[in-house]
């Protein structure tokens, strides 16, 4: 397999990796934040201290998909009208 191929499935596995994770925390919004918390950790580690700008770009994508995405905003929307 060349090198070219490699790149996408590694990001497409990575950013799956992420959604899926994320969505496997089903009922609990503090396990959930937690997961959340702990991706944009890595991110960030990633980037910063080691320069891995690919890697970092698959979390952002995984973080930025659609079903995670609106699973943020229908959480976010829950907890406001739960602190009302």
């Amino acid at each position: 397999m060349s090198i070219h191929c490699m790149f996408p499935n590694r990001n497409y596995s990575m950013m799956f990796t992420v959604a899926v994770t994320i969505l496997a925390c089903t009922d609990d919004l503090v396990e959930r934040s937690q997961m959340l918390k702990q991706w944009i950790l890595i991110a960030s580690e990633l980037l910063r201290n080691h320069g891995n700008l690919f890697s970092f770009m698959a979390i952002v994508d995984g973080l930025l998909q659609p079903s995670v995405s609106l699973e943020g905003l229908r959480l976010r929307t829950q907890l406001k009208w739960e602190l009302r």
